[in-house]
């Protein structure tokens, strides 16, 4: 699989709030075990070998098993990764992993930011460099290295499902701050429905030190992760 990713389509971070929400790729190993080489790459459109800048943002992998029910929906409910990696590339983050038989869901994220080019284009030109200056004048080249990142999988293996995921869901976001009366959420679904309720702070860390809580009624299965970084409350119904 080769395919270019709009920057804006990627969470920041597996801990930000919509991080589910966001795009995936299906993947199916029928090999009883597979090395997969994944590489999610930028265009140097504004870096120098002569530069000293350092990184901005990061980019990385969560890889985690997806249940056989949700094999042609979006996977609203993530699992325990069984991969996660992430690097400070200027360029691209490229990993190895060894997955046995099974349906996984991917999910690529990125924070990563094109280095200001006024800056770099100063600090080439004074190493009487040209690289900078020669992409810039390359728009269109400019235009795809600052919106899109480039998402590559390949491997050797006798059969490789791979295929990507769009979210189909509707999202209701309420914003109010934490007080201790109760707010009532009434879900009435016409047929068999998956809920996901997200309790998030507006800071990455807000809640780390706080229980938000969330009682239902009727009591119905369901499954609740907290994020241990964050704070935020997970549910999955």
């Amino acid at each position: 699989l080769a395919q270019r990713w709009p920057r804006e389509q990627l969470a920041a971070s597996p801990n930000a709030a919509d991080f589910q929400e966001r795009p995936q790729v299906r993947l199916e190993i029928f090999d009883e075990h597979t090395e997969l080489f994944l590489a999610l790459s930028a265009l140097p459109v504004c870096k120098c070998p002569s530069s000293d800048a350092s990184p901005e943002g990061q980019m990385g992998f969560w890889i985690c098993e997806c249940p056989e029910e949700q094999r042609d929906k979006h996977q609203l409910d993530l699992k325990a990764a069984v991969h996660v990696s992430a690097s400070t590339s200027h360029a691209e983050h490229l990993v190895s992993v060894a997955l046995p038989r099974g349906l996984y869901t991917l999910v690529p994220f990125s924070s990563h930011q094109v280095a200001d080019a006024t800056r770099i284009k100063a600090q080439c030109r004074k190493q009487l460099c040209g690289c900078v200056d020669l992409n810039l004048h390359q728009k269109d080249f400019y235009e795809l290295g600052t919106r899109f990142l480039y998402l590559s999988i390949w491997g050797e293996a006798t059969e490789i499902s791979i295929q990507a995921t769009q979210p189909w869901f509707q999202r209701l976001r309420l914003r109010w701050p934490l007080l201790t009366a109760a707010m009532p959420l009434w879900l009435c679904p016409k047929a068999a429905t998956e809920v996901l309720i997200c309790i998030t702070g507006d800071e990455e860390e807000s809640l780390r030190h706080s229980e938000p809580c969330l009682d239902l009624w009727p009591l119905v299965p369901h499954r609740r992760v907290r994020n241990e970084r964050t704070g935020a409350l997970r549910i999955h119904i």
